[in-house]
This record gives C-alpha cells, structure tokens and sequence, in this order.
C-alpha cells in the first residue's frame, strides 16, 4: 500500500504516465526525443505503444467514390533537430488524434486551393 501512495504523489498512478512511452532519436539521443509521452496502450491492443516502442504510422481510409483519409505519426515535417518542425505532430499522435488527408485527382489538382506545390517525374 505504501508503494502505491508513493507512485501517485509521483503522478504516475495512471497506467499511461507509469509506462513511460516515448518516441527517441534514431541515435538514442535524449535531448532529440521527445520522452515521457502521456499516451496509455501496450503490448497486443488496437494502441501497441509500449515504453520504447510504437505505431511509427496511423491511417484511416475511407475508399469511397471521394477518398476520405486521416493520418498521423510521431515525428514532424522536418528531420532537423534545430527545426521548429522537427516533432510538431508528436502530442497529436499521443493523444490519438488524426490529420485530414488531402487526395486529390490529377485533373482536379489545378482547381484547388489546398495544393501549393506540385512535382511530376518523367523518364530521363
């Protein structure tokens, strides 16, 4: 009893601050991962993050006639540390949040507002 009086003064009585899960650096460095991630799941469930370990890609696809997506992972647009960029979508993965995708046909991809880039690829 005295073990779990001492685990909630740490605030970690609940399973998903207990566990520790965290997403670290390819090189295991500490000061580019972002550890200690409030995010519950475990081994063998829909949500398989353990403390070191975890869905690196969330998807959700509607194939209907419009394509619906939603998508998410544990890193950000950049792979620079220095970059504002570099783990921006690391707490909507924790928190089990979704970004909507953008599916778009070739003919109407010059119709839309929502694309500010395009790049073709052609046999050299």
């Amino acid at each position: 009893m005295l073990q779990l009086v001492q685990v909630k003064k740490n605030n970690k009585l609940e399973w998903g601050a207990f566990k520790e899960t965290g997403t670290r650096h390819l090189l295991s460095i500490p000061a580019f991962s972002r550890l200690n991630l409030p995010i519950g799941g475990g081994d063998h469930i829909i949500n398989a993050t353990i403390k070191d370990h975890g869905p690196g890609w969330r998807m959700i696809v509607s194939l209907t006639e419009n394509i619906d997506a939603y998508a998410v992972y544990p890193g950000g647009q950049s792979g620079n540390p220095g970059s504002k960029y570099y783990d921006m979508f690391v707490d909507t993965w924790a928190a089990g949040k979704y970004y909507k995708l953008l599916f778009i046909n070739r003919e109407s991809a010059e119709s839309t507002d929502s694309m500010k880039w395009t790049m073709t690829f052609a046999k050299g």
